[in-house]
C-alpha cells in the first residue's frame, strides 16, 4: 500500500482519471472553507441586533423599536411588520416552558477535533473539457456538447459509472462509433452523444472529459448526541471549481493537523492536515446543507470527548466567551473570544453571532480564524451555544458565528 499526499487548494481534491491511487490512502489537503466564507463586512442583515442592554429589532421594519434595559414599555404591535410580530412572538414562546422554566436539553459530546470530510456522488464530476492528440491532429471529443463542469457524468451506453477505470471499461472495444452519456445538472438528467478519440500514445479511447469521484476536504467537529448523531461545519459544502452543491453522501474520517497558512487582510488563512480516508471511518454523512454536515457516528467519534451542557440563542450575551478548536496534530485546545454581537433571530440562519479572536495563542498561530476552524464550538458560561461558520476576509480576527439551536434541529 503506499500513500499519496496531495495538496489541493479550497480543499478541494482533484480526483482526475489517472491519478487515482490505491484504495487506502491518505490525502493531505486543506481546508474546506475558501469558497463559502465569502468576503464579509457588514453585519446585521437587517435582522436584530442586540448590543448590551439595548436591543434594536429590525433595520428593515416599517418602525424601528428599541427597548434599553428593565424599563422597557410594551411593544405596540400595531406599529410593526408582520414578520417582526412573529419574530417577537416567537421569542416569548420559545423561550420558556409552559410552566416558566427555561427549555432543558440533554448534554451533547464537545467537539473541536479535526475531520477529513469525503462527499461522493452518485457518478463522477465533470471539472473540464481537454484535448486528445490522435493519429491525425489535436481533437476535442466533447466541444461541441453541451456539458458543463460541475454535469455529473453517470453512464456510458447504459453501463454505470462509478470511478474513473469505469470509463475504460464502458470504451473498451469501441471502433470509434458515438456513445451516449448519460448526465445530470442539478437535478435534471440528459443524455449527450459524443465520438471518443484514440489516444495516439496509449490507444485508449478517450472521452474528452476531466472527472473527479468526491470532494475531500478538513472540517471540525462541533458536537455528537447520545444515539450518535453529530454535527460539523456550520455551513454547506461546495465543490470551489464547479459551485456543485448535490453532495449530500459520504464519510468522515480521522485527520491531524500538519499545517498553518496565517490569515491576513483580504487572504483568508487556513489549516493544512492529513486526512486517513483510507482507514476505517470515523462515521457516515446523510446531510449537507446550509447548517453543515450531519451524519451517524461510530462509538470511536466519542473515545475522548467529554459532555457539555447545552444552551440556547436566549442565553447567548456579548462578552466573554470560547472557541474550542485544534490547530496542530489532532488534540483540541480552548481559545478565548469575545462575542462582539448577537442577532435575534426568528428563523435559522448561519450568521446569529459576530465574533472576535483575542487569544494571544490563536492570534501569534494562525492570526485568528481561519478556513478549517468552521464548526469550532463556542462556549460560554460552561455550555455550548454555538459554532463558527466563516471568516471576515477583511480582518481576520472577526468571524460569523452560528446559534447551536439550528444545528441541533439536524
Amino acid at each position: 500500500m503506499r500513500n499519496k499526499f496531495i495538496s489541493v487548494t479550497a480543499a478541494i481534491l482533484l480526483l482526475c482519471v489517472g491519478l487515482l491511487g490505491a484504495a487506502a490512502r491518505t490525502e493531505r489537503v486543506r481546508s474546506f472553507d475558501r469558497t463559502n466564507a465569502a468576503a464579509v463586512s457588514a453585519v446585521g442583515d437587517a435582522q436584530s441586533i442586540r448590543t448590551n442592554n439595548t436591543i434594536t429589532i429590525g433595520s428593515n421594519a416599517k418602525n424601528d423599536i428599541r427597548a434599553v434595559g428593565v424599563s422597557a414599555k410594551p411593544v405596540d404591535f400595531k406599529k410593526v411588520s408582520s414578520g417582526i410580530k412573529k419574530l417577537i412572538d416567537g421569542i416569548r414562546a420559545n423561550k420558556k416552558q409552559p410552566d416558566g422554566t427555561e427549555t432543558a436539553r440533554p448534554d451533547v459530546y464537545l467537539g473541536g477535533i479535526p475531520i477529513g470530510i469525503s462527499l461522493n456522488t452518485d457518478g463522477l464530476i465533470v471539472t473540464g473539457k481537454n484535448d486528445v492528440i490522435t493519429r491525425s491532429g489535436v481533437v476535442s471529443p466533447a466541444a461541441n456538447t453541451g456539458i458543463m463542469s460541475g454535469d455529473v457524468l453517470l453512464a456510458i451506453n447504459g453501463k454505470r459509472i462509478e470511478k474513473p477505470s469505469d470509463i475504460s471499461a464502458a470504451l473498451k472495444g469501441n471502433k470509434g462509433e458515438a456513445v451516449t452519456l448519460s448526465l445530470r445538472r442539478g437535478k435534471t438528467e440528459y443524455t449527450e452523444k459524443l465520438t471518443p478519440a484514440e489516444d495516439s500514445l496509449t490507444g485508449v479511447r478517450r472521452l474528452g472529459l476531466v472527472v473527479k469521484t468526491d470532494l475531500l476536504g478538513i472540517g471540525t467537529l462541533t458536537f455528537v448526541k447520545e444515539d450518535m448523531r453529530y454535527g460539523a461545519l456550520g455551513h454547506q459544502i461546495a465543490d470551489a471549481e464547479t459551485g456543485l452543491r448535490d453532495l449530500h453522501e459520504g464519510n468522515i474520517y480521522e485527520c491531524t493537523i500538519i499545517g498553518i497558512v496565517r490569515g491576513e487582510r483580504n487572504k483568508a488563512g487556513e489549516l493544512r492536515g492529513l486526512i486517513d480516508n483510507g482507514g476505517d471511518p470515523l462515521g457516515t454523512i446523510d446531510k449537507n446543507n446550509q447548517y453543515g454536515v450531519y451524519g451517524e457516528g461510530k462509538e470511536r467519534l466519542t473515545a475522548n470527548l467529554e459532555k457539555i451542557p447545552v444552551g440556547n440563542k436566549y442565553s447567548v450575551q456579548p462578552g466573554k466567551a470560547y472557541i474550542r478548536t485544534t490547530i496542530a496534530g489532532n488534540v483540541p485546545n480552548l481559545y478565548e473570544i469575545e462575542i462582539i454581537k448577537t442577532n435575534f433571530q426568528g428563523e435559522r440562519g448561519e450568521k446569529g453571532m459576530v465574533i472576535r479572536a483575542t487569544d494571544e495563542r490563536l492570534l501569534a498561530a494562525t492570526g485568528g480564524i481561519v478556513q478549517g476552524m468552521s464548526g469550532s464550538p463556542i462556549i460560554q458560561d460552561g455550555k455550548l451555544v454555538g459554532a463558527v461558520t466563516h471568516v471576515f476576509i477583511n480582518d481576520p480576527t472577526k468571524g460569523y458565528g452560528m446559534y447551536i439551536d439550528w444545528m441541533l434541529q439536524e
